[in-house]
């Protein structure tokens, strides 16, 4: 048996806690590429509303957004970047548990499209498009999401995804980071809608993503600016990012 997405699987859920998925058949119904959502997107909704009503449309929606696309994305990027083979995503099932929480996933058995590094992105890229224009018009038939905003979070997510599939934390594994995301962008036709700020801190360079967009995650209870949040000015940001770089893990 041929174990390649096994061991994809297994590296993504190293790289990224949380993202985690089985080569295996769907044990019960989710969210699908291709399948009839509506209802468990509808339910999603209202699982996020419910629990922050005060939080406002703009972060139910950039939530519910969020939720959708992490994974696809994720596994897309570290498949292109970190593997020799990027798997089918049609078959991709991701559950929503009753907390909301879209935390894994199944993908059935297949044999993945095997390419060269150029060849392995176009193919990753062009299912997320897909993907990702999918989802937005399910999605956008019980919340309204602006297409900017969308793009922009779905860019972000995908330079996100790049930090985790770097090789290092050093300025040679930036500047990586920063090359590819240029590629990503044309490929996904996202130019514009997210980048990288990059400063010194000591002697490690640091790297880390220039949103454009706000996730509105503020207007919890239980809420904050993220150390990130386009609505920080420059030195704000660089102040929390590097105290969270500061805290112990």
């Amino acid at each position: 048996m041929n174990r390649d997405l096994d061991d994809l699987l297994d590296l993504t859920g190293r790289l990224v806690p949380g993202l985690s998925g089985q080569v295996a058949p769907a044990a019960g119904p989710g969210i699908r590429p291709g399948a009839d959502n509506a209802q468990a997107i509808a339910r999603l909704r209202d699982v996020w509303g419910q629990r922050y009503p005060e939080a406002g449309p703009h972060y139910l929606a950039l939530r519910c957004w969020g939720l959708l696309i992490w994974q696809p994305v994720y596994l897309s990027v570290i498949a292109a970047h970190r593997s020799a083979i990027v798997p089918d995503l049609s078959s991709m099932t991701q559950p929503v548990p009753d907390d909301g929480f879209i935390i894994g996933y199944t993908l059935d058995r297949h044999e993945p499209l095997r390419a060269c590094l150029r060849q392995r992105m176009q193919a990753a890229a062009a299912q997320l498009r897909n993907i990702c224009a999918t989802f937005y018009r399910e999605l956008t038939q019980v919340l309204r999401v602006s297409p900017r905003a969308a793009e922009s979070m779905q860019a972000d997510c995908v330079l996100y995804a790049l930090l985790a599939a770097r090789d290092g934390d050093g300025a040679a594994a930036n500047d990586w980071a920063r090359g590819q995301a240029a590629e990503w962008m044309d490929l996904l036709g996202l130019q514009g809608r997210s980048g990288y700020l990059t400063w010194q801190r000591a002697a490690l360079p640091v790297i880390a993503v220039d949103r454009q967009v706000c996730c509105h995650y503020f207007r919890r209870r239980d809420g904050d600016y993220c150390s990130t949040c386009p609505k920080l000015d420059l030195a704000e940001r660089i102040a929390r990012i590097d105290a969270e770089s500061a805290m112990p893990a």
